[in-house]
């Protein structure tokens, strides 16, 4: 339910961006002074190697005049024999944009590393997922695991995020929960929702240390307050079951209304099953149905099933096997990954000469 997503990021236009928007951000050390190109060119001739990655990120990013990529690299490349690390990070962005001529994920994966090992976190997070992936090399889950290491050491909220999910997964050394709960309460700490609501749940279950309730449900509002889908859906879990005191069910189905908004299905299945069992008329039904059918829509088989359930056994609507098969047939096409987040349409017949057009076909249909 939470954890760090492991997926490689070396699309072309991922690396785009992160190469324009990350260069200059990894080669400057917070607090220098900005430097016009004139004064950069200057203090990089007279060997001030953080001069000369400034010049280089102006270059590469087009600041105080036009982009040159090549100048760029051959800058970085001079701040890196230097001995800049955050110049090793800016090149490597560079080599890893799939969209430069000069793409070598080799290059870019071992100038991540450097960059990491002399300070710089960009280059630890970016370097940890090649390793993970197996970009630029073989997969080094051990090597990805030291780095995100050190990148939490160095505050950085994704690295620590990270880590958290490989101490816990036992991922590229031995099994550290403990460990993976302190990493994810200093990346919580650094206002990073989704560690808040990882350590949330680890509170929860009492993974790394003791359940503590309290602890969770207070790491599960504020991460969900910053819309951490998963961490709502928590809330509304320990809100039911009333894991910090009494049962709350309004408050648990006004969280499950959220969600459901959210697209999550099974928030949308829970909440047409509480205002289905509650309709007292053909209306309150009616609305409970059409939520089912949104969730049903986001892919949610259970709620395509009660449907189909609902509809064969005539409860609350007339019996119809017609009925009950399409909506099982749209289970099965959920099951297969065929049927997509869209309500259901029916097409209307067109007047002659007209044009058709659809509309939402109702639950109660």
């Amino acid at each position: 339910m939470f954890g760090p997503v492991r997926t490689s990021l070396w699309m072309g236009a991922t690396f785009a961006c992160l190469a324009t928007a990350a260069v200059a951000l990894a080669a400057v050390p917070a607090g220098a002074p900005a430097l016009n190109r004139a004064t950069a060119a200057a203090g990089c001739a007279a060997r001030d190697m953080g001069a000369c990655a400034q010049l280089a990120a102006m270059w590469a990013n087009g600041d105080d005049g036009p982009v040159d990529p090549d100048k760029a690299k051959a800058l970085f490349g001079t701040a890196r024999d230097g001995g800049n690390a955050g110049a090793c990070t800016s090149l490597g962005l560079m080599y890893a944009n799939a969209d430069d001529p000069a793409h070598d994920l080799a290059a870019a994966r071992i100038l991540f590393t450097r960059g990491c090992e002399g300070g710089y976190p960009t280059g630890c997070v970016v370097g940890a997922m090649m390793a993970e992936a197996g970009d630029g090399g073989a997969v080094d889950l051990a090597l990805a695991r030291r780095l995100h290491q050190l990148g939490c050491a160095k505050g950085f909220a994704q690295a620590c995020f990270s880590l958290g999910g490989i101490l816990v997964g036992c991922s590229g050394g031995p099994c550290d929960a403990r460990g993976g709960r302190l990493a994810y309460g200093r990346a919580c700490s650094g206002k990073h929702p989704p560690s808040c609501g990882a350590l949330g749940n680890m509170y929860r279950r009492g993974i790394g240390g003791k359940v503590d309730a309290k602890v969770a449900m207070k790491l599960f509002i504020g991460a969900c307050d910053e819309g951490l889908l998963e961490a709502c859906v928590a809330k509304a879990e320990m809100l039911w079951a009333g894991d910090t005191g009494a049962k709350d069910v309004p408050g648990a189905m006004e969280v499950y209304e959220m969600t459901c908004a959210m697209e999550h299905a099974m928030s949308c299945h829970i909440l047409g099953q509480h205002l289905l069992a509650a309709a007292k008329t053909d209306a309150e039904r009616g609305g409970a149905m059409d939520v089912l059918a949104t969730g049903c829509g986001f892919r949610g088989k259970g709620s395509c099933l009660r449907l189909m359930m609902i509809h064969l056994n005539g409860d609350g609507v007339p019996k119809s096997s017609t009925d009950a098969g399409l909506w099982f047939t749209r289970a099965m096409l959920v099951t297969i990954g065929l049927y997509d987040r869209r309500p259901p349409m029916q097409v209307l017949i067109a007047p002659e000469g007209g044009t058709a057009t659809q509309a939402p076909v109702s639950a109660a249909q």
